[in-house]
């Protein structure tokens, strides 16, 4: 290694140390709740954790990005950002043979987890958690936000991920269905208040999905791509919690799968009913 690259990574290291070391102290006696989740492309999924977190909680989030201090692991497949400091609310795994070291999670600091499958997977990694409320804490949200008097324009909303929103077929099935897209790159109550003009959402997005069963929307899970991290794992693990735990997605890859869906569509869509405990999963939120 050139003595330029050991500079430049010395330095790195440093700033990164600094930067949590700031935090830290910035958060010590603070009346904060840590927050770990993911923060990268704006993503009403990874939004929905500070939303949520501070209305349950009645304290204003901080998001970390250091393990040194106790904090709550919110919404999303994040389970892999665990460390023996989190505190572990509805997060789930995204792929199960992705490389992670589930000794470093604590069983007696899991709250909830979002479906059957990753709690399968952590007692299968020999963490002893007994048993937990399941469910992604999305489904809690109509308790805290409900519009009021807000009626349906649109037949169908489309919702792609953003790693699909691009792509020709969503296009040409928004154009046949006269649908409205409804972006992911959105807060929480403006993506929610585009679900509600819908009677009916397509969504290949996780959160879309969970929000429309929510809200009573019907809805059919689709695969425009194989570009999603992760496949299937986490929205089987989000419809085990469900009245539909053997799900299946319908996919929508070429312009003749367009075409035939727009002929069946009416006899696809359902709204997908959580099976557990609201309450309990509420109160699972860890560090109140």
């Amino acid at each position: 290694m050139s003595f330029y690259k050991r500079v430049s990574n010395y330095v790195k290291r440093k700033l990164v140390y600094r930067r949590r070391f700031n935090q830290e102290r910035k958060l010590q006696g603070a009346d904060v709740l840590p927050l770990k989740y993911f923060h990268g492309t704006l993503n009403v999924g990874d939004v929905l954790n500070v939303y949520l977190t501070e209305a349950i909680s009645g304290r204003k989030v901080q998001r970390v990005e250091t393990d040194a201090v106790p904090h709550v692991l919110g919404v999303g497949s994040i389970m892999h950002f665990g460390s023996p400091n989190s505190w572990v609310w509805g997060s789930g795994v995204i792929d199960p043979n992705q490389p992670f070291d589930y000794s470093q999670l604590r069983a007696a600091q899991i709250g909830a987890v979002r479906g059957h499958k990753t709690l399968a997977l952590l007692r299968e990694k020999g963490l002893d958690v007994g048993d937990l409320p399941l469910g992604d804490p999305a489904i809690l949200m109509p308790d805290i936000y409900r519009p009021e008097g807000q009626e349906p324009k649109y037949d169908v909303g489309i919702v792609a991920h953003y790693v699909d929103e691009d792509l020709a077929t969503v296009q040409e099935l928004a154009r046949q269905l006269n649908a409205k897209l409804i972006s992911v790159r959105q807060h929480p109550e403006s993506f929610i208040n585009d679900l509600l003009e819908c009677r009916a959402i397509l969504s290949s997005s996780l959160h879309g999905l969970i929000l429309a069963d929510s809200y009573g929307i019907p809805n059919l899970w689709m695969r425009f791509s194989d570009k999603v991290l992760g496949g299937d794992f986490k929205f089987l693990d989000y419809y085990s919690t469900t009245d539909a735990d053997h799900a299946k997605a319908h996919e929508v890859f070429t312009m003749s799968d367009v075409d035939a869906l727009v002929q069946t569509l009416s006899d696809k869509v359902a709204v997908h009913y959580y099976q557990g405990d609201k309450a309990k999963l509420r109160a699972a939120l860890p560090l109140q």
